[in-house]
């Protein structure tokens, strides 16, 4: 019981958008169960890693495998009693594709709102062995993580200002290990690595953590916080980039690359990250690309798809969306008395501001 197509959504004159999404109907009772609308991160991140990496029934089998790509049960599937959607955006990730470029998450959440009013029409249906079935009405959840705390609260807060909020049954968003507001990220950082109960890095020399905690975080800091006030009060190529050059020693990419652990999970090596996005930049984006799976997905001939874009990252750099803060947006959907879950765990050094 899984489906996978595009939504066309109009931008007025602009060429339409149209998103990828994957839809995993709920094991227990598709025709009752709530909805989970999940997106990846990036910005660009596939979030068919969201299907196939971590929450889908099947998962792909790295590393035990590591030669090509093949699939193994999900021990924790989370689509026992949920129906999730996996949805690709914005426009230019994964296979989704149209429109003039999305550089900021204010604009990607007016097109996954009208996505979510699109597949919740009573007029949409999938066709089920028991008869057709639509998902409207159901109990919606919205989730993702990484710069997922851009895209929820962008989205959350438009809903709210247009109403939409009432009139799908959102009741909640979830998001994961997240970047809400970057000026916060080197304060994190420090309390995890450098405060009362630190983090201890495998395999790496106490002395050369020590000096980097005492010496090299303050002066960072110094440097770090007044860049990104002036990207946030004038966003430009300049002083966006200049920003990131000032701040990144001080964040969790900076510490990952010192000491050679992997940005995701420290208890892995740099070169298993390395390895990793290897296997799925490569062999993974080749077997998606397969001509006759395409077919299968409804992609149209036209879209390459890779699992991350680097151009989008960019584009999101320049315009200052990533040093813009979300906490406001996050404030709003509080107001609006919508449950907001915020979780993490502590072996990430990326996204990491608790």
């Amino acid at each position: 019981n899984q489906f996978a197509g595009y939504v066309s959504i109009s931008r007025g004159l602009a060429p339409p958008v149209k998103l990828f999404f994957w839809v995993v109907m709920s094991d227990k009772d598709p025709r009752k169960d709530p909805v989970v609308l999940w997106m990846n991160g990036g910005p660009g991140s596939s979030s068919l890693y969201g299907l196939f990496v971590q929450w889908g029934p099947y998962r792909i089998d790295y590393p035990h495998e590591r030669s090509k790509v093949t699939f193994r049960k999900n021990d924790y599937p989370m689509t026992k009693k949920m129906t999730w959607v996996f949805l690709e955006q914005p426009s230019g990730t994964g296979f989704s594709t149209g429109g003039p470029n999305v550089q900021d998450s204010d604009t990607a959440a007016k097109d996954i709102s009208s996505f979510i009013t699109a597949l919740l029409q009573p007029t949409t249906t999938f066709k089920m062995a028991d008869g057709d079935l639509s998902l409207n009405g159901r109990e919606l959840h919205i989730a993702g993580e990484s710069f997922g705390g851009h895209w929820l609260p962008a989205l959350g807060s438009y809903m709210v200002s247009i109403g939409q909020h009432t009139a799908v049954n959102l009741s909640s968003f979830i998001l994961g290990n997240s970047l809400i507001d970057v000026s916060l990220m080197g304060d994190a950082i420090y309390q995890l690595l450098c405060g009362p109960s630190p983090l201890k890095l495998p395999n790496a020399n106490q002395l050369a953590v020590d000096m980097r905690c005492r010496r090299d975080m303050p002066t960072w800091k110094r440097n770090c916080d007044p860049a990104i006030v002036t990207c946030q009060n004038h966003p430009n190529p300049t002083n966006c980039n200049a920003a990131y050059a000032a701040c990144a020693q001080s964040w969790g990419e900076g510490w990952s690359g010192r000491f050679h652990r992997d940005v995701y999970d420290v208890s892995r090596t740099e070169k298993e990250n390395t390895d990793s996005n290897n296997f799925y930049s490569q062999k993974w984006a080749v077997f998606m690309n397969k001509p006759d799976r395409k077919t299968r997905f409804g992609v149209t001939p036209g879209p390459k798809r890779n699992p991350d874009s680097d151009a989008m990252i960019g584009r999101y750099s320049d315009s200052g969306d990533w040093m813009k803060s979300y906490i406001p947006n996050l404030e709003n959907i509080l107001k609006a008395k919508i449950d907001f879950l915020l979780y993490a765990v502590s072996a990430p050094l990326i996204a990491k501001h608790d």
